[in-house]
């Protein structure tokens, strides 16, 4: 075996591997694997199995994913297992239902298996946006020679045969039965749900207001230049890392959670896909205005004010009285939120921190 790599998943690090961003690098190259999680939740679910480059891998390959339901796994999250399972061919799951209250199914690991060789992941984050993504987590990526693949997947078959009577179907009565236990907590297994929101530091937290150019037909996919792409986004020319985005609608309403790739394309283009931006025309007049809120590292709630609407007018005023370069370029600037928390749609972007990037893990 290569040597072991330590990554400490660090939301407040800007250079952290995400497990989730680690997971899906090694579906890439992958034609065969599996995992076994002590609990998932829905968003857990959408962050990993939903996401495009591990869809293309489970259409093709076999992935054979085991989920505890022990503590915080819901008949929800068992529902966006299942319909995962219906709509891509590689992909079966299972539910380990432990045999005794004395113990918990405890594991977090995933493996690989690749043309010459293969990778575990083993460590403390779960299948969750939290253990994806938000929580401080460790774990390890340990690279494998053919042998060892051939080894771990022998190990893997064993032991689901070795408990085949403990592993049950999503939709089985027993899974569902002990899944509804976990909306209300069982015994003291529950976590308890933060009990403040995140506190936003009114100087040091960045807001980005910034012109969206037309892209041709495939304007949702914005455009920005490559200092805000990597000073603010925190992506990274070269490579590619996963931000996270949540809309905030103009009704008030959260969209759901975007999981996007970080694109840079030869035009000198560095771009993001938007969900707000999908199934609308560029408009003719006036240009559309992204307003981003960084509520920790990749992270984002935003969200898209269009001519004509309630706040581009004044948007367009405040960034042209801010904007001290060529008037041919797209205006783009960074304030902390001390210096726009006057204006109304900041206000509301405020306002929606607390419900952002909900994970039942802690519902």
């Amino acid at each position: 075996m290569s040597k072991s790599i330590l990554r400490l998943q660090d939301p407040t690090d800007p250079e952290s591997a995400y497990l989730l961003e680690t997971l899906l690098e090694r579906a890439v190259a992958a034609r065969c694997g599996g995992a076994a999680f002590a609990w998932a939740t829905a968003a857990g679910v959408r962050l990993l199995i939903r996401d495009a480059v591990f869809e293309r891998f489970l259409k093709k390959y076999p992935f054979d994913l085991v989920v505890g339901v022990d503590t915080t796994t819901t008949p929800e999250a068992l529902a966006a297992l299942q319909e995962a399972q219906r709509d891509l061919n590689g992909l079966r799951v299972r539910v380990f239902i432990s045999p005794s209250n004395a113990s918990l199914f405890h594991p977090k690991m995933t493996w690989f298996g690749e043309r010459d060789g293969g990778s575990l992941v083993v460590g403390s984050g779960n299948l969750t946006g939290a253990g994806l993504r938000q929580n401080w987590e460790a774990y390890a990526l340990c690279p494998l020679s053919v042998a060892e693949t051939a080894e771990l997947k022998g190990q893997w078959e064993a032991w689901t045969a070795t408990h085949s009577l403990r592993l049950h179907a999503l939709d089985s009565a027993e899974a569902l039965a002990r899944a509804e236990l976990n909306r209300g907590g069982w015994g003291a297994r529950r976590r308890a749900a933060p009990t403040t929101a995140p506190l936003l530091d009114a100087q040091d937290t960045p807001v980005l207001i910034a012109e969206i150019p037309r892209s041709g037909d495939r304007w949702k996919q914005a455009n920005f230049d490559q200092d805000n792409y990597e000073n603010y986004f925190g992506a990274k020319v070269g490579t590619q890392r996963r931000m996270l985005f949540q809309w905030l609608r103009s009704d008030g309403n959260l969209a759901e959670v975007e999981s996007r790739p970080s694109v840079q394309v030869i035009s000198s283009n560095w771009r993001f896909e938007l969900n707000a931006a999908a199934d609308l025309d560029y408009p003719s007049n006036g240009k559309p205005i992204g307003v981003f809120l960084r509520i920790a590292e990749r992270t984002f709630l935003y969200t898209l004010s269009m001519p004509g609407d309630a706040h581009n007018a004044q948007l367009s005023s405040f960034l042209a009285s801010k904007w001290t370069g060529s008037l041919t370029n797209m205006k783009r600037l960074r304030f902390s939120i001390s210096d726009v928390s006057g204006l109304p749609i900041v206000q509301q972007l405020l306002a929606a921190v607390p419900k952002a990037f909900k994970d039942d893990e802690f519902a």
